[in-house]
C-alpha cells in the first residue's frame, strides 16, 4: 500500500485518548519529519494537566511528511497514517538500534 497505519486505540491506551477528546483544540499534534514522527497530547483542562507523547525516531523506511496525517476518532482511536515515500513493504516500524 501507499500508507504505513499506526492505531492509538481507547482499549490501549485510555488515559491517553480520554486527554485527546475530539482533537479539535489542539489537544493533538502530530509531527511528521522524512525519517520521524512525534505525537503530543495534552489535556490542558484537567487540574493535573495531562500529557503523553510518542516518539518514533529512524522510521524504517522514508515517509512523505506533507501527504502524511492524523485523524482522531473520539474515545475510539487516533489513527496516523503515514505516506511511505516508495511503495515498499516495512518489516518493521523503526530501525534497530
Amino acid at each position: 500500500g501507499d500508507f504505513v497505519c499506526i492505531y492509538i486505540s481507547a482499549e490501549g491506551e485510555p488515559k491517553a485518548l480520554e486527554a485527546a477528546r475530539d482533537g479539535k483544540n489542539d489537544e493533538v499534534s502530530v509531527t511528521f519529519e522524512t525519517k520521524s514522527l512525534q505525537l503530543l497530547i495534552e489535556d490542558a483542562s484537567s487540574s493535573s494537566s495531562l500529557r503523553f507523547a510518542l516518539n518514533l525516531r529512524s522510521l524504517e523506511n522514508e515517509i512523505l511528511p506533507e501527504e502524511s496525517k492524523y485523524r482522531v476518532s473520539s474515545g475510539k482511536r487516533i489513527t496516523l497514517k503515514l505516506k511511505k515515500r516508495r511503495p515498499v513493504t516495512w518489516s518493521r516500524l523503526v530501525k534497530p538500534k
